[in-house]
C-alpha cells in the first residue's frame, strides 16, 4: 500500500509541476497580448506614417528577388512586427504585389 501511495504522490507531483509551466506560459502570453492591444491602441491615432513610427513599430522588411509567375513579375515582401504578439502561428505578415 505505501508503495502504490508513494508511486500516486510523485506521479501528483509531476502533473503540478507540468500545469504550473503550462499556467506560468498561458500568463505570459496573456501578458505579451496585453501589450500588444495598448501598442495598437496607440497607433489607432496616428495621422500619418513617420520615419519614428516605422522605427518604433516594424522590426524588419524583407523583400524577395523579383520573380515571373504567368508573365507578371512580383516580389515578396514580408513585414514582421515588433510587437507582434508572441504566441504560436503568429507569423510576419507576407505581402505579395506585382511589380
Amino acid at each position: 500500500m505505501s508503495q502504490k501511495y508513494s508511486a500516486e504522490q510523485e506521479r501528483l507531483i509531476t502533473d503540478i509541476g507540468e500545469l504550473e509551466a503550462e499556467v506560468n506560459e498561458y500568463q505570459r502570453v496573456e501578458q505579451d497580448l496585453t501589450n500588444w492591444i495598448t501598442r495598437i491602441k496607440e497607433c489607432l491615432t496616428i495621422g500619418s506614417l513617420t520615419r519614428p513610427i516605422v522605427v518604433e513599430l516594424i522590426d524588419r522588411v524583407d523583400v524577395s528577388e523579383t520573380y515571373d509567375k504567368n508573365g507578371e513579375k512580383f516580389i515578396d515582401i514580408n513585414i514582421a512586427y515588433k510587437f507582434n504578439p508572441n504566441i504560436p502561428n503568429s507569423d510576419p505578415q507576407k505581402i505579395n504585389r506585382a511589380v
